[in-house]
């Protein structure tokens, strides 16, 4: 009884007629009403047979599966299992201890950047699985954004000689990326890893359609966020695009004041705050940057900070 008003108490924050709430056994689902019949081909131990063809593709810090959705010819979703980072990772694996699940909560958060207009992969479904008192392993399942591919892969690839169509195409993406991100932060949603590989570009799609962000993993909401938290997050995003060499090759001075400008909607006043919060926090990239020096990542830093 007591893990039911548990479950019951994830789904109440959520639209009640955008999730439905089931329990099969050891199992409990949020899913959207119309999907129910995918359960059956993801639960635990049965995605990846030979009636479930899937894909293993690298959206994320976290692999994930793609396959296809059942009776909807053409539509593809993508399955990601829950998974530890760090050296806990040896210790319990994909299994969590605690008593939220870490699945519902990011469907909680991507069901609120949904409604608050924010580009974001359409969840499906989350789920759980029950090993023991306050252990489970969790999955979640989003629509495909077909055609996608991650930031850091779009700018690593980006021609060094581009088109004038492919260039303006690079500069219509990272526009749409700031104006994606200032919509999440309005949303109040920090997102807790912001970084390039979950930022998804689509280049062949509309101006509506370019950017979507993904992962809400561990993401809070704040009610509003304060500039300061904003800064931190952004301070994130930037030191995963300083630390690469090859992405830096294709992302210049230009393109951060541009994705800047869409950010603060070219706001000078709050632009001019957020600088000096910028610059309080380089401390933290040239920190980190102590250890990119060892691994020959100086050029980027210096193009940017030094």
């Amino acid at each position: 009884m007591e893990r039911d008003k548990a479950l019951q108490g994830w789904q109440q924050p959520m639209d009640r007629p955008e999730y439905r709430l089931i329990r099969a056994g050891r199992c409990a689902y949020m899913v959207r009403p119309g999907y129910e019949d995918i359960l059956s081909e993801i639960v635990p131990g049965k995605t990846g047979t030979d009636s479930v063809p899937t894909d293993t593709i690298g959206h994320g810090r976290q692999a994930t599966t793609r396959f296809p959705l059942p009776g909807r010819p053409g539509e593809q979703g993508v399955i990601r299992w829950s998974s530890r980072g760090t050296f806990m990772k040896y210790l319990l694996g994909n299994i969590y201890l605690t008593i939220r699940t870490r699945m519902f909560e990011e469907a909680k958060v991507t069901a609120r950047a949904r409604r608050h207009g924010v580009p974001v992969a359409d969840v499906l479904a989350a789920g759980r699985e029950t090993i023991a008192p306050l252990l489970y392993r969790g999955w979640i399942v989003t629509r495909e954004i077909p055609r996608c591919q991650d930031l850091r892969l779009f700018l690593e690839t980006f021609p060094d000689e581009p088109s004038p169509a492919q260039l303006k195409r690079k500069r219509d993406i990272l526009a749409a990326a700031g104006t994606a991100v200032a919509a999440m932060h309005d949303a109040g949603i920090y997102h807790w890893d912001l970084h390039i590989r979950n930022l998804l570009a689509v280049p062949d799609g509309s101006l509506e359609d370019l950017v979507y962000i993904i992962d809400f993993d561990k993401s809070k909401v704040f009610h509003p966020m304060r500039r300061p938290t904003r800064i931190r997050n952004l301070m994130r995003l930037f030191r995963s695009l300083v630390k690469r060499p090859t992405v830096c090759a294709h992302f210049t001075r230009r393109d951060l004041e541009r994705f800047l400008s869409a950010y603060f909607r070219s706001d000078r006043a709050r632009r001019r705050a957020a600088n000096c919060l910028i610059r309080r926090h380089l401390w933290i990239i040239r920190l980190h940057g102590l250890w990119w020096r060892r691994h020959g990542l100086r050029s980027a830093l210096d193009k940017y900070l030094f």
